[in-house]
């Protein structure tokens, strides 16, 4: 497992520093960040909306802590290991 998706570790320094950039900037403003987050993802593909809750509230929530842990970890992608566990919070498997 590792930043990137696919199994792949982020080795470049320059991209870590890019993306710690990017939590230093949201982070004040978060929720809204979120809020456009999923707002352009359901504009582009509206038939995942129903595979969300009615009220988003909790969701968004897990979303951002979820960022932030990444972003915490970004240079320690091992250490994310003890959150998932290879498994999302509904317990399906999650492909490193």
């Amino acid at each position: 497992m590792g930043v990137g998706g696919q199994g792949t570790t982020i080795r470049d320094n320059s991209i870590i520093q890019r993306l710690e950039r990017t939590l230093i900037a949201r982070a004040p403003r978060g929720a809204e960040w979120v809020d456009r987050s999923y707002a352009h993802l359901f504009s582009k593909d509206p038939q995942v909306r129903p595979m969300f809750p009615d009220n988003m509230a909790e969701q968004k929530k897990k979303f951002l802590a979820s960022f932030v842990l990444d972003m915490q970890n970004i240079r320690r992608p091992e250490d994310l290991r003890q959150y998932s566990g290879g498994q999302s919070g509904d317990g399906c498997v999650t492909k490193p």
